[in-house]
């Protein structure tokens, strides 16, 4: 008998749903989490004075920053005091995946076992 942990061709265990999607939210949470930061970083605006304007911890928003999950209220009051529309920067967040390597015509992909 085969196991997918002796084909060559599988870089890694098929995950199954519940594991897809928690990878999933967590990357999500860090693209929003470095979206959060860049804005605030743009407007030159310090973690406490965001903290401040908003009420949030500023432990919360350096969690946030970092890639760590965070209540939706939070998400929402840090997104409209940096100017950012949530549903907007979540799109943003989500579209970050990283883009599949393009070939050449006339290259091919190595055959299983080469």
């Amino acid at each position: 008998m085969r196991l997918a942990a002796d084909d060559q061709t599988v870089d890694e265990p098929e995950l199954s749903d519940a594991e897809w999607t928690a990878r999933e939210a967590a990357r999500r949470v860090a693209g929003f989490g470095e979206i959060l930061a860049r804005q605030r970083l743009a407007r030159r605006m310090p973690v406490a004075r965001l903290a401040a304007v908003t009420g949030v911890p500023v432990r919360v928003i350096r969690d946030l920053e970092a890639g760590a999950p965070t209540d939706v209220g939070h998400a929402i009051l840090l997104a409209e005091a940096l100017g950012l529309d949530l549903l907007t920067a979540l799109r943003r967040a989500a579209a970050a995946t990283l883009a599949p390597i393009e070939l050449e015509n006339d290259e091919a992909l190595p055959a299983p076992g080469d």
